[in-house]
């Protein structure tokens, strides 16, 4: 049997002894000429999980990953402590099987704690977090997802969402419950749909009324909501008592509400693009006298 057999072999295993043997071996044969990118791509399809619990090959993965497919795979080590980081991109459309096979991995990584899923080519999306109790952020990005998933709002520990130009339609109230979020970007949602008859161009179906709910995230720094068709803002956004920053541009938002004017701690307020009357922005200015507006 031939050493990459040999190796094989043990990669097919489900001991962690022999994929640890598994790795010193192709270490070892690595230096003396062997390519071994075959183990790296079996440890990203059959073990990621043990690579990040042991810090298996990390660096040889990211490497591997991209130079080979474009894809980034990132890990962060702070103060001497893994911070478990996964990213996926792609610039090519068959690399989107790859990245499902990554998602799919995901599913064991139980101290993770970053995830960004980004694949250049719009890709449905279909994931379950419930496992992955020790997430801090969440960045998804081109993705096609209606809702945000149910157990996202289960995630007690996550300090930041982003989900940018996903075709989100609506917030769920259920996010209220995110008491450790800081920042949230939830900027270019809303659907684009496509018609039956080709002298019409897509219809574009605004993100849904935001919810009272939204006004319990007390410690939300930054709320992006650029570019999502929203007209109207809820009353319950004066609650948001550390909120520094809220961007709210390209939208189609006419007034704001009086209750506004309780943000005392908000530093920048974005609202180009909107079409606010020349008194509306008067008055927000009077509302909000050591705000940075933009109109």
């Amino acid at each position: 049997m031939s050493n990459s057999e040999k190796i094989l072999q043990l990669l097919h295993s489900n001991d962690e002894k022999n994929i640890a043997l598994a790795i010193t071996l192709a270490e070892s044969a690595a230096k003396n000429g062997l390519d071994t990118d075959f183990v790296v791509h079996a440890l990203f399809r059959r073990h990621l999980s043990l690579c990040f619990q042991n810090g298996w090959m990390l660096q040889y993965i990211t490497e591997f990953y991209a130079d080979e497919y474009d894809l980034r795979f990132s890990y962060i080590i702070k103060s001497q402590r893994f911070e478990y980081a996964l990213e996926l991109t792609d610039d090519a459309i068959d690399v989107c099987e790859t990245m499902d096979e990554g998602m799919a991995q995901m599913h064991n990584l139980e101290k993770l704690k970053y995830v960004t899923l980004y694949p250049k080519h719009r890709m449905e999306f279909d994931f379950d977090f419930s496992h992955l109790q020790a997430l801090k952020v969440i960045h998804l990005e081109c993705l096609d997802i209606d809702h945000i998933p149910a157990d996202v709002v289960q995630l007690n520990k996550l300090e930041e969402l982003n989900i940018i130009n996903c075709r989100l339609s609506r917030i769920p109230p259920e996010l209220g419950k995110l008491n450790c979020l800081k920042k949230m970007n939830l900027l270019g949602n809303g659907r684009w749909e496509f018609q039956e008859n080709p002298q019409l161009h897509e219809i574009y179906s605004p993100l849904e009324a935001l919810p009272d709910a939204l006004g319990d995230l007390k410690n939300l720094e930054e709320l992006i909501l650029d570019n999502n068709g929203l007209t109207e803002l809820p009353n319950t956004l004066r609650n948001l008592e550390s909120l520094k920053v809220l961007s709210l541009k390209s939208n189609r938002i006419k007034i704001l509400p009086e209750s506004i004017k309780a943000l005392v701690n908000l530093d920048k307020l974005e609202l180009s693009g909107n079409p606010l009357p020349k008194s509306m922005q008067a008055v927000v200015k009077q509302w909000l006298p050591n705000c940075k507006i933009t109109f």
